[in-house]
C-alpha cells in the first residue's frame, strides 16, 4: 500500500464537500508520491456553505463521465445561487440509483466475500449514508432522495418483505447499522421517522429492540446497541431497554484509562487505534453527550472533558496539509480519521488551547479535502473503493464490504450545525503553529508524535489487536507510521519487496 488519500461517495448519496471548501490551491499529488512539505496556508474564509452535500458524481448525456471530471467535479465552485448556507444536492447518476434493490431497503455495490451473510452487506451499503443523510436533515437541509430511505425502513424491517433485513443474532453484524439507524432517528426524527406509517414505526421499533437481548463483543460495539437505544427513547417506543442502556454504558467506561483515551475492550487490551478515536469511541461519546444531556447530565459532562483532553493527544495525527497518519484496522473508512474534530463541534465542546474554532474547522475540513482530491478512490461509476488511496483488497479485514467505506458519512456530523454555530461562524486556521516542530510522548496508545521538518509521524511500540486481523503486525506493529504514506502490508514472504518496510 502506498501514500494517504481517498474520497468517497456514498451511493445515491455520497457526501463530499464541494464549494471553496473543496478548493485547493496546487496540484493533486498522485499515490505513491512524497509530499511533505509545508503547505500554504488556508485563505478561505468559509461561511458556513455548509459542507454541500453531493448526490454522487453529476452524469453526462449518456450517463458516463470521462475520469478527469469524475475526479474534478466535486472540486467546483457551485453555482452563485447555491452558494451560502444551502447545501448542495445533485442528481445521482444512473449506477448509483441502480444500485438501490427495489424495495429501497439493500444497497448491491459489488461482489466480494466477509464473513457474515450478503443481506448484511447490503444493509451496510443502506445504512452508512444515513450517518450524513440525518445530519444535513436534522441541519435543516432538504435531499429530494430521502423517501428511499423511508421505504428501505419499512420494506427492511417488514418480516414479509423479500428485502427484509433478518432478525439479529448474538454477534451480528446488522448490530453495527443500528448506531446508524438509532442516530437518524434520534436527531431527524421529522424527516426519517414521523413520514413512516405505522405499521413500519412497529417494525422498525421491534427490529432495532431485537439487539436488546443479544449478546454482543466486549468492545466499542456496545455503543451501537446504546445509539439503538437512543433512537427508540426519542420516539417513545416500549422496546428501549433502560437497564440494558445503562448497563452498556456503565461497562463502557471501564474501557476509560486517562487522559481522554479509552482503549477498545477490557482491561488487558493494548489496542488504541481509531476506534478510540473517531471511527466508534470518541465520535460516540461527544453524540451521545450531546443527545442525553439532559437525562444523563454528569456522564454528558464527564465526556466532554474527556473529550477536551484528547484533542490535545489526537492533533498529533493530523499534518498540515491535513492527512491523517494511517494506524491500525478500517484505514477503507478513509476520512471518517476526521470525524472527531466533526462531532467535537456537534457537542458544543469548546477547544482547549491552543485549539481554537477556526483551527478545529481546518483540521476537519482540510482531511477532507485531501481526501476529495485522491482519485484513486473512485470506481468507474463514482462509488468509493475498497482499499485506501487505490483499490487494494491486500489491507481490507475480514468484514469490510462494497458498503464499508461509507462508515465515512460520520465526518459530515457538522450539516447538523446552524450557519451560526462557532464551527462555521469562526474563519478556518492552519495547523496550529504552537505544535509544529514538536515531539510528544503519548503514554496511553504508546506513540510518540513527531512533527518536524514538515514530516508528520509516529513511532510505536506495544500496541496490539486484541483479535485476529488481516496483517494484524503491519497494522500496529511497524516501529513507524506517516501521514505522508499508507503503512505497507506483505503481498509474499519470498523477497523485501513482497515482505514490505516500514512507511516512514
Amino acid at each position: 500500500m502506498t501514500s494517504t488519500s481517498q474520497c468517497f461517495r456514498p451511493l445515491d448519496f455520497v457526501p463530499n464537500l464541494t464549494a471553496r471548501f473543496l478548493r485547493t490551491e496546487g496540484g493533486t499529488r498522485g499515490p505513491g508520491t512524497k509530499a511533505i512539505g509545508r503547505p500554504r496556508p488556508s485563505k478561505y474564509k468559509s461561511r458556513r456553505n455548509p459542507l454541500p452535500i453531493v448526490i454522487s458524481i453529476p452524469s453526462s448525456n449518456n450517463g458516463v463521465d470521462p475520469p478527469a471530471f469524475q475526479q474534478h467535479a466535486l472540486l467546483r465552485e457551485p453555482p452563485p445561487h447555491q452558494s451560502g448556507p444551502t447545501c448542495i444536492l445533485r442528481r445521482d447518476p444512473r449506477p448509483a440509483r441502480a444500485a438501490h434493490l427495489p424495495g429501497r431497503a439493500r444497497v448491491h455495490l459489488g461482489y466480494t466475500g466477509t464473513h457474515f451473510d450478503e443481506t448484511a452487506a447490503h444493509l451496510e451499503g443502506f445504512s452508512r449514508p444515513i450517518w450524513a443523510l440525518s445530519a444535513l436533515l436534522a441541519g435543516g437541509g432538504t435531499y429530494a432522495g430521502t423517501e428511499r430511505w423511508t421505504r428501505g425502513f419499512a420494506s427492511g424491517t417488514d418480516p414479509t418483505h423479500e428485502e427484509f433485513w433478518g432478525d439479529m443474532r448474538s454477534k451480528d453484524q446488522r448490530m453495527v447499522e443500528c448506531s446508524a439507524i438509532g442516530f437518524a432517528i434520534a436527531v431527524a426524527r421529522e424527516g426519517l421517522w414521523d413520514p413512516l406509517p405505522a405499521e413500519a414505526k412497529a417494525n422498525l421499533e421491534k427490529w432495532l429492540g431485537g439487539m436488546n437481548d443479544k449478546e454482543m463483543p466486549n468492545t466499542n460495539w456496545l455503543w451501537f446497541r446504546v445509539f439503538a437505544n437512543l433512537g427508540l427513547t426519542r420516539v417513545g417506543s416500549s422496546y428501549y431497554d433502560e437497564t440494558r442502556m445503562k448497563a452498556d454504558m456503565d461497562h463502557l467506561d471501564t474501557f476509560y484509562i486517562g487522559d481522554g483515551w479509552s482503549r477498545d475492550g477490557p482491561e488487558g487490551v493494548v489496542q488504541l487505534d481509531y476506534y478510540s478515536s473517531s471511527f466508534a469511541i470518541q465520535f460516540a461519546q461527544l453524540a451521545y453527550s450531546k443527545l442525553a444531556q439532559d437525562t444523563d447530565p454528569e456522564r454528558c459532562e464527564e465526556y466532554r472533558n474527556r473529550a477536551r483532553q484528547f484533542a490535545l493527544d489526537f492533533v498529533h495525527y493530523f499534518d498540515e496539509e491535513g492527512r491523517a497518519i494511517p494506524f491500525g484496522r478500517s484505514m477503507t473508512y478513509r476520512f471518517a480519521m476526521s470525524s472527531f474534530w466533526g462531532v467535537l463541534a456537534f457537542a458544543d465542546v469548546e477547544p482547549p488551547a491552543p485549539l481554537t474554532w477556526g483551527a478545529i474547522k481546518g483540521l476537519q475540513l482540510r482531511n477532507l479535502r485531501f481526501w476529495a482530491r485522491q482519485a484513486g478512490a473512485y470506481a468507474g461509476d463514482g462509488t468509493l473503493t475498497l482499499g485506501f488511496v487505490y483499490p487494494n483488497h491486500n489491507i481490507l479485514e475480514n468484514y469490510n464490504s462494497p458498503g464499508s467505506p461509507y462508515w465515512c458519512c460520520k465526518s459530515f456530523v457538522t450539516l447538523a450545525l446552524r450557519e451560526t454555530h462557532p464551527f462555521w461562524a469562526a474563519e478556518e486556521e492552519p495547523f496550529p503553529a504552537a505544535l509544529l516542530n514538536t515531539v510528544k510522548a503519548l503514554k496511553h496508545p504508546l506513540h510518540i508524535a513527531t512533527n518536524l521538518g514538515g514530516h508528520t509521524y509516529i513511532l510505536s511500540s506495544g500496541q496490539q489487536c486484541s483479535y485476529p486481523v488481516k496483517q494484524s503486525a503491519s497494522k500496529y506493529g511497524r516501529l513507524a507510521y506517516s501521514s505522508a504514506f499508507g503503512y505497507s502490508v506483505p503481498s509474499g514472504n519470498l523477497t523485501l519487496e513482497e515482505l514490505a518496510a516500514d512507511n516512514a
